[in-house]
């Protein structure tokens, strides 16, 4: 996953833990061919359109844990994707994760996102992507990789 980096990790874990209920996060699935990096903005993506998208909203942190290295993560509720029919699909390239909401400081900037290993076709009602972001709390500033 990389983290923008006007941001960084502290600052999206601090801009998180501070949103309000209305404002959570939502989570796009993007379908240009891009690799993001951390200076990316909303306009570099290409948002999916196959019949019956729409971006999720995640409002759902779990319990933080540290993982074999000893960095804290912290993981979203996951994301489903899932057409409702097959009059346009889609070859999803990836994901990104947005504020949302009025008011939240972070609604236009692109806090996160991830290319998937292999595109997935999303055709039909049988196909579906589940996305969880997990966050790394102790990562450094700047551009994160976190697995």
């Amino acid at each position: 996953m990389i983290v923008n980096t006007t941001l960084g990790m502290r600052g999206l874990m601090i801009a998180l833990a501070n949103v309000p209920i209305t404002n959570l996060p939502l989570i796009r699935l993007y379908v240009n061919d891009l690799d993001p990096t951390a200076d990316m903005v909303l306009a570099d993506f290409t948002e999916a359109d196959y019949t019956g998208y729409s971006e999720v909203a995640v409002d759902t942190l779990g319990v933080a844990w540290d993982d074999a290295g000893g960095n804290a993560r912290q993981e979203y509720e996951a994301a489903l994707f899932q057409p409702t029919g097959t009059a346009v699909p889609n070859v999803i390239v990836g994901w990104y994760m947005v504020g949302g909401g009025v008011g939240l400081p972070i609604t236009d900037l692109v806090m996160a996102a991830e290319r998937f290993p292999v595109p997935v076709t999303l055709a039909s009602a049988a196909d579906l992507v589940i996305v969880q972001a997990v966050l790394g709390i102790n990562q450094p500033q700047g551009l994160t990789a976190v697995s």
